[in-house]
């Protein structure tokens, strides 16, 4: 819901890849792992 009412206002939403744990605190991951999530996002629809 909250992804097409975003991108109907051009809104890009993407989900970052595998390696960050689903409600981990991002200050606790290391930065190649930082780097890896955040460069395979993908698009969700």
């Amino acid at each position: 819901y909250i992804s097409e009412r975003v991108r109907a206002q051009g809104i890009r939403v993407t989900r970052i890849a595998h390696g960050v744990p689903l409600g981990g605190e991002l200050e606790y991951v290391d930065g190649d792992t930082l780097s890896h999530a955040f460069s395979g996002r993908r698009e969700l629809y």
